[in-house]
């Protein structure tokens, strides 16, 4: 991961300067923790969708060139237990990923959030793993 930008994202997390939500990047209860990289890195590319919403086009994670800027390394394997919560089916059931590797970490994040981790927990989870 970008070090600038990790930094960056752990002080935001730290700061108490966004409200957490869980479930949604960012809706009118504020942010997730994925929706506080989104904002830092583009803080210009949010757009309504009804009661939420959305960085270009997704809702529930980053897009693409959020986590390429940020230098997170994205596979199949990481978006696993993403993929699995939306109900969408998995070709190979055996995929997973290795719990310390950056990737392994990336996709960790949702969850954490989403079981309201508070953001200084998920901070010092990114510390550690990313």
């Amino acid at each position: 991961m970008n070090s600038e930008i990790k930094t960056r994202w752990l002080e935001a997390l730290r700061s108490g300067n966004y409200t957490q939500t869980q479930h949604r990047l960012r809706d009118k209860n504020g942010f997730c923790c994925w929706g506080v990289l989104c904002d830092i890195i583009e803080p210009e590319g949010w757009e309504d969708v009804g009661a939420f919403q959305s960085h270009s086009n997704n809702v529930a994670m980053p897009p693409l060139p959020i986590l390429m800027k940020a230098g997170i390394e994205v596979d199949d394997s990481s978006l696993l237990p993403i993929l699995m919560k939306a109900g969408i089916e998995v070709d190979d059931p055996s995929l997973g990923h290795e719990e310390d590797s950056p990737a392994g970490a990336a996709g960790d994040l949702a969850g954490m959030n989403d079981s309201k981790k508070n953001f200084a927990e998920i901070a010092d989870y990114i510390e550690r793993h990313m």
